[in-house]
């Protein structure tokens, strides 16, 4: 192999040599180079240092036999990528050529041809680009629960305890203004003989000193006479004992009720089985100022009769089996009338509510 290479200094048939006379003083070993050098000048590149350690002499034997075999079928041809460089462009520009993945896929028709998709890596998988599909409020996830109907969902913010509302056509309780802070419309003054004047000022309702009793008695529409409440704001204004005693009726049988009596503080019904509110156990002693109001609530049903005063019940009396009267001196404020006792006092409201009926209770 290396006389075929090299030849012989004494064979003038070696095509090789033939071109390079010169040659043939040379010893054979520095021919080889002296060759290789003359094949650079006339544009092939030197060899690429050799991937490890120090080049063999068969390695550097078939180097240049492949040289040779490059040059001789095209001598105006580059040299072969494989182990050259190009060394007339800087040391700056030389780039390693790019290299194609082995999962590298032509791209689909109408993709950019300038902007080719990034080779997937190796060792780490690639990140979806879709992100995951987003299920619609209602409907897509197979997890989520359906939001119920009103009809269901008011049933589940009902609680069982709660009562039922009342039908469409039910009647509301009436409130009857009985006084309208500016006339005696409804009301005539009370002749018990001995009353004081009855006026109406400043939106209020005015009793003078009696001797001893002066009042207003009802002479309008007929008002129920069980199951309605009665609220009065009242006042005593001079004087020092009761400033309200209204008489109202419980079904059949009239009834009063007095606050700030026998000396000005008493407060109960009379009467009950015939004892007025000193004697019977409705009574009870309050302290009670002048020129100031209170407000009085009186609740009658057919079951008992309820007061509060300010708010704080002060009287709760049943009527079964319990016998109702008035003290003859007020019987003429009968079936509904107010009356104060030597004192002057003011009324600035008086309004009555009528109360549904309570239903019997069924047996269980």
């Amino acid at each position: 192999m290396r006389n075929l290479w090299i030849g012989s200094t004494t064979n003038s048939s070696n095509p090789t040599f033939a071109h390079f006379p010169e040659l043939y003083s040379l010893p054979h070993h520095m021919a080889a180079w002296v060759f290789i050098a003359t094949l650079t000048s006339f544009g092939c590149q030197p060899m690429a240092p050799l991937p490890s350690g120090k080049a063999t002499k068969g390695d550097a034997t078939t180097t240049a036999d492949a040289v040779s075999t490059a040059t001789a079928s095209s001598p105006s041809s580059t040299a072969p990528d494989v182990g050259l460089t190009d060394q007339s462009a800087p040391a700056s520009e030389m780039k390693p050529a790019p290299t194609t993945p082995a999962n590298d896929q032509s791209p689909s028709l109408g993709a950019s041809a300038t902007s080719p998709a990034p080779a997937a890596s190796s060792t780490t998988p690639a990140e979806p680009t879709t992100p995951p599909a987003v299920p619609d409020l209602v409907g897509d996830d197979a997890t989520s629960k359906p939001e119920p109907a009103p009809k269901e969902a008011l049933l589940n913010e009902t609680s069982c305890e709660e009562k039922p509302a009342p039908p469409a056509n039910a009647k509301a309780p009436q409130l009857i203004a009985l006084f309208d802070g500016k006339t005696l419309k409804n009301w005539k003054s009370t002749e018990f003989g001995g009353e004081g004047e009855v006026s109406v000022a400043d939106g209020k309702l005015m009793l003078g000193v009696g001797s001893p009793l002066t009042g207003v008695t009802w002479h309008g529409p007929k008002l129920p006479t069980s199951n309605y409440e009665i609220q009065i704001e009242a006042m005593r204004v001079d004087g020092s004992d009761f400033f309200c005693g209204l008489t109202f009726p419980v079904k059949d049988d009239p009834c009063s009720l007095i606050i700030g009596g026998w000396g000005g503080g008493l407060v109960g019904l009379s009467s009950i089985d015939g004892m007025d509110a000193s004697e019977n156990q409705t009574g009870t002693h309050r302290s009670f100022e002048n020129n100031k109001w209170y407000a009085i609530k009186l609740r009658v049903t057919d079951d008992n009769i309820v007061v509060w005063i300010d708010g704080e019940q002060v009287i709760e009396q049943p009527l079964k089996d319990v016998k109702l009267s008035i003290r003859i001196e007020v019987a003429p404020s009968k079936p509904l009338g107010i009356c104060s006792f030597t004192s002057t006092a003011a009324i600035r409201k008086l309004e009555l509510k009528e109360l549904e009926k309570p239903k019997p209770a069924t047996a269980p």
